[in-house]
């Protein structure tokens, strides 16, 4: 698979702490090419978005005809709220998926508006090591 992230936009709270954020987002840009299984290749993985998202709901899911388009609204213990949008297209041997992620209000602390473009696709079959 030749898979990557690549940061559309990124807009967060003034503060000190804006210029960190700025980075962090910066560092989840991707570009490789692997080997990946079914199970790495899923759109949501939801075990691991509650670990850093808290408490996560699901207002809207539709996965059907290569389209994907989702609603996550998560709360984390501190009562922050973080909602995230999926929309794109997801196949067998491609995505193309549009992830927004919005925390806050726009000028209050805490705030982040976030949006990425998650691409993969299919370019062959993975190559084994030899068999002695």
């Amino acid at each position: 698979w030749q898979s990557g992230t690549e940061i559309v936009s990124a807009d967060f709270a003034p503060g000190p702490d804006r210029e960190a954020q700025m980075e962090a987002v910066n560092k989840q840009r991707r570009n490789a090419v692997k080997c990946q299984t079914a199970s790495d290749l899923k759109p949501l993985d939801i075990e691991n978005l509650e670990k850093v998202a808290g408490s996560c709901t699901f207002p809207h899911f539709t996965q059907k005809g290569g389209r994907i388009d989702v609603e996550i609204q998560c709360t984390q213990a501190s009562g922050a709220k973080t909602r995230l949008l999926y929309n794109g297209a997801m196949g067998k041997d491609a995505y193309d998926v549009t992830v927004d992620q919005l925390s806050g209000a726009k000028g209050e602390p805490g705030y982040a508006a976030i949006r990425m473009r998650v691409y993969g696709k299919r370019i062959g079959l993975c190559r084994g090591k030899p068999q002695a």
